[in-house]
């Protein structure tokens, strides 16, 4: 008994014995690229210069954008004076352009499609811009006026009361 111990106390396991990797400090520098693998990457560069397009920034100070946030504050409603005083909240005259415009496409689109080639004889007029739209909304206004006046002459009132208004 005592000699199996002995015996089994001195016999190594059994392993397979791999020679492990040795590493110099030379093995973790850098390799110089060839040519090859400079060219690939000069390439690769010069693909994506000619490629970059720059982001779109808008101009944050341009007439157009002095129109639009003009156009918003005057039809697009508010908070900062009473509803009495106000148009409201409606919709911006650019947006209702832009749906008859899309309306139209729709309909040219949809024309083309069941094969009528001519357009409808009664075509949509062109939208008014906003400053024929003013114009024409101060004249009415001026109108309204001068009618007012004439049936407070009419009524009979004189004086003070017609010069106010």
């Amino acid at each position: 008994n005592s000699h199996r111990r002995e015996k089994a106390s001195t016999v190594e396991p059994w392993r397979k014995k791999y020679a492990r990797p040795t590493y110099k400090p030379i093995d973790f520098v850098a390799r110089k690229r060839n040519t090859a693998a400079i060219d690939e990457i000069l390439e690769d560069m010069s693909m994506r210069n000619a490629a970059y397009r720059p982001p779109r920034v808008n101009g944050s100070s341009t007439d157009a954008e002095k129109a639009r946030l003009q156009e918003i504050a005057q039809f697009g409603g508010g908070k900062a004076l009473p509803d009495e005083m106000t148009l409201g909240k409606t919709t911006l005259p650019s947006e209702r352009r832009a749906q008859a415009l899309e309306e139209a496409r729709v309909e040219r689109e949809w024309r083309k499609r069941r094969g009528l080639t001519e357009e409808p004889a009664a075509a949509a007029p062109e939208p008014k811009s906003l400053e024929t739209q003013q114009i024409e909304q101060i004249s009415r206004e001026i109108e309204d006026r001068a009618a007012f006046l004439e049936e407070a002459k009419a009524m009979g009132l004189k004086g003070e009361p017609i010069k106010r208004v």
